[in-house]
């Protein structure tokens, strides 16, 4: 994956390329779209198939043009919210829709400050060459996000360039939406959260040393370390690991702070994955965690034996549902 990155006096931006053509060797202008892409939902997933085929039929660059760092702290805020997909989840999940390549602009205050005029004719245009826009029905650009696709659209064709604007995508009660996703996690719903991705929500992170009481208890522990991504509810969780590349391996996961050893909660919530029938040394390798199903929540303990206990039942649990899992 190549880097390009480009500056002027009113933004900066990287260009990554995501798949064997280089961008940067061809003269061929791009087709776009421009959002957060955060979760890469079935939303999104509808608007970047309509821009890929889009490219494909104008043999342009199909770009993707999101934003770093979120909007919300320049915005005000103290920190940005926990994200669905950090960047590595998301690149790979736009890799297999087919995306040719991932700009990503540095939003700042200048940035924040352009007009949906500026922001089209600099940086749609000028800089990247968009020959075509294809646009989320919830697309906002430019200052006090007042460019939308019926502002954007026409800015475009002033400068002899088209666009589309999509549909939203409704599932069930309502749209699809990253907030909606969101708030599915938020309140344990992995199934509707799954529904709404088109895939499982998937944890992913680098391994870390825990305190290896796992080991002692005899059920041996990799510590996930994900601190910008979205957890769920405290609690024990069924799903898949993956584990560089390697197929998915049956697996139960703690989401939580261990009352049982750690009676305030002031470590904070950990995401510790133990491998049903596996064992490997996962320390310091990159790990994904997709969850499948909530099986209790977590709770304190009276001692050391009942936890053990309780935990050899959490394992049975989950073997029967990944178990059901592979049948359906």
């Amino acid at each position: 994956m190549a880097c390009y990155p480009r500056m002027s006096p009113s933004y900066r931006l990287w260009k990554l390329s995501l798949n064997s053509k280089c961008p940067e060797s061809l003269d061929s202008g791009r087709v776009a779209t421009i959002g957060n892409f955060d979760g890469v939902h079935r939303g999104h997933q509808e608007v970047i198939r309509s821009l890929v085929a889009a490219a494909k039929q104008r043999n342009l660059i199909a770009t993707v043009i999101s934003f770093y760092p979120h909007p919300s702290i320049v915005l005000g805020r103290a920190t940005a919210p926990s994200v669905l997909t950090p960047l590595r989840q998301k690149i790979a999940l736009m890799r297999e829709l087919g995306v040719d390549e991932l700009v990503m602009l540095h939003f700042t205050q200048a940035l924040r400050e352009l007009s949906p005029h500026d922001f089209v004719r600099s940086i749609l245009v000028e800089e990247l060459d968009v020959q075509h826009a294809i646009l989320g029905y919830d697309t906002r650009i430019g200052k006090g996000r007042t460019g939308d696709a019926s502002v954007i659209i026409p800015i475009l064709e002033n400068y002899g360039r088209t666009g589309e604007s999509l549909e939203r995508l409704d599932f069930g009660a309502g749209v699809v939406s990253s907030r909606r996703i969101r708030a599915a996690i938020e309140s344990a719903d992995i199934g509707l959260a799954a529904q709404l991705l088109g895939r499982r929500y998937k944890l992913s992170g680098r391994v870390v040393h825990g305190e290896h009481r796992g080991r002692q208890l005899g059920f041996p522990t990799a510590n996930l370390l994900c601190p910008t991504q979205l957890l769920p509810p405290s609690g024990v969780y069924a799903g898949f690991a993956t584990h560089d590349g390697e197929s998915r391996i049956p697996a139960v996961t703690n989401i939580g702070v261990k009352p049982t050893f750690n009676a305030s909660g002031s470590s904070g919530p950990r995401v510790e994955v133990h491998l049903l029938d596996r064992s490997l040394d996962l320390y310091k390798h990159r790990l994904s965690f997709e969850l499948v199903e909530r099986i209790r929540d977590e709770r304190k303990f009276a001692g050391v034996e009942k936890l053990i206990e309780q935990i050899k039942s959490d394992c049975v649990s989950a073997h029967e549902i990944l178990k059901q899992c592979d049948k359906d």
